[in-house]
């Protein structure tokens, strides 16, 4: 990296006095997917992000400098950014740290509910650049062990390295494919990289349904939804997406009044927490935050 040029952007924290990176990635699953990578030595985050025009990645690494009230976000292969593709790296980073004003607006209010979880520090649940990566990665959760899962994310990450960044010089590790990139791929291609199986055909049908527009996943994000009691009720119409897709999709889109619970999780409930049942009673007063304060007591373990 050090003989690739680079471009620094600096995003202000003074409005997210709480926030602190390493708890606002290492949280939830989704972070040691593919392209995703957490640094513990130096306690900072990279992966490839797009720049304006949707098809160009760049290598991006986020840190957050001791005692300081921002994050410095470092792009490389960019000598300079144009002011849109500035934009369109902060947005993406904004989206998964959680670090829009809705965002601070929930952690808030989630803290003065469970004062446990402020004082750990959580309250933001680490998710990806894109809707659509947080849908296709859902649906790469289905039935099958953890490993399998990021085996999955990571032949995804490796075919885009191959069918498209290939393409640019210096270009190591693979983006995780757009919905038309995705769209591109033969169902051969995804099952001779990994165990995709019966994913193969409903990733592929998702990224040409988000890329025509039969499926608008902006309608899904929660800031773009004035109307709550309707997002409860609101039908995922995803090949594939049954109860505990649905609820870890709509966990990803800012919605954590649902649990996903599949058998992995029960078999953590179990071994760590000796809970024999999903939904406790107690967790009932939480509403909705039910998600977040399950999983406070999750990393408390």
């Amino acid at each position: 990296m050090e003989t690739l040029t680079s471009w620094n952007l600096i995003i202000n924290l003074e409005k997210f006095p709480s926030f602190n990176l390493e708890k606002a990635v290492c949280n939830h699953g989704f972070f040691m997917m593919a392209p995703n990578h957490w640094d513990p030595s130096t306690k900072s985050f990279s992966r490839p992000l797009r720049l304006a025009d949707s098809i160009t990645s760049a290598m991006t690494f986020i840190s957050q400098p001791t005692r300081e009230d921002h994050l410095v976000v470092k792009v490389y292969g960019a000598s300079i950014l144009s002011l849109k593709d500035e934009r369109a790296i902060q947005s993406q980073v904004i989206r998964m740290l959680r670090l829009s004003d809705k965002d601070e607006q929930d952690v808030g209010c989630f803290h003065k509910l469970y004062p446990d979880a402020k004082a750990k520090g959580f309250g933001r649940l680490f998710r990806s650049p894109t809707l659509f990566e947080d849908v296709a990665k859902s649906l790469l959760l289905r039935f099958c062990p953890w490993k399998t899962s990021l085996d999955l994310a990571k032949a995804l990450c490796d075919l885009q390295l191959k069918k498209v960044m290939s393409k640019r010089k210096r270009a190591t590790i693979g983006d995780f494919p757009s919905p038309e990139e995705l769209a591109s791929f033969r169902e051969e291609e995804l099952k001779g990289k990994a165990k995709f199986g019966y994913r193969a055909a409903e990733l592929i049908l998702l990224a040409k349904q988000v890329a025509d527009g039969t499926i608008k996943l902006s309608k899904l994000e929660k800031d773009d939804i004035a109307d709550e009691p309707n997002a409860r009720t609101f039908k995922l119409k995803i090949n594939g997406a049954g109860p505990f897709t649905t609820h870890t999709i709509m966990m990803c889109a800012g919605y954590y009044y649902n649990i996903p619970i599949d058998s992995e999780t029960m078999r953590h409930m179990k071994e760590v927490k000796n809970i024999r049942h999903p939904l406790i009673s107690f967790f009932l007063i939480f509403a909705t935050y039910l998600f977040l304060v399950c999983l406070t007591c999750f990393l408390a373990c």
